[in-house]
């Protein structure tokens, strides 16, 4: 199987608590194609030290006032290479084999545009609150309930992501629901029945 490339972006900004912890668990996944970004807010604290001590993992990082999360994250989405997107906030932890099985899917399934997985629920310390599995996209479902994708389980083709235009900078919490139904408009949604994230609630 040949490995396309996945970008990860990690927006942070004063994470120094859990950002180790969520980049050891993107890097240690040994994905050979991985391309990781880390847009960093301008950390006060130990963030940039735990960035350097990934450096040799990382594509690209800043650390600087930055307009807020979604400019960061457009502006490490417009920097990306990778053929596969996704992101994952500075707080949350992807599972051990979440990009060799997102790879696989898109491999085995070339008419869809994006994917999601289900997600835990895990308290400060990582102690599991919740295994919280989702349903699959249905718009009108999406629409008059909640945004039930869970944005650290999901990844797309980067060509849905420039076809969509990307994501509203007016948009500080629903970015990520914005960005969903602009891709369902153009592109195939699909859920899996797999774990691929841990979620903080702290």
């Amino acid at each position: 199987m040949q490995y396309p490339r996945i970008s990860v972006v990690v927006p942070s900004y004063n994470q120094a608590e859990y950002l180790g912890l969520t980049l050891a668990s993107i890097v240690d996944q040994q994905y050979p194609n991985l391309e990781l970004i880390i847009m960093d807010g301008g950390s006060t604290d130990n963030s940039v030290n735990i960035i350097k001590s990934y450096e040799k993992h990382i594509a690209y990082w800043q650390s600087q006032k930055d307009g807020g999360q979604t400019v960061a994250l457009a502006e490490g989405f417009r920097r990306s290479k990778g053929d596969i997107q996704c992101w994952l906030n500075s707080d949350d932890l992807h599972m051990q084999d979440t990009l060799h099985e997102v790879a696989k899917y898109f491999a085995d399934h070339p008419s869809v545009s994006a994917v999601y997985g289900d997600t835990i629920w895990v308290d400060a310390n990582g102690a599991i609150l919740r295994k919280h599995r989702e349903i699959g996209f249905y718009r009108f479902l999406w629409m008059y309930t909640y945004n039930y994708i869970p944005g650290m389980s999901m990844f797309w083709r980067k060509e849905i992501y420039d076809k969509a235009g990307g994501l509203d900078p007016a948009f500080n919490l629903a970015m990520d629901a914005d960005l969903w139904i602009r891709m369902a408009d153009i592109g195939q949604i699909r859920h899996v029945r797999r774990f691929w994230s841990n979620m903080r609630f702290y």
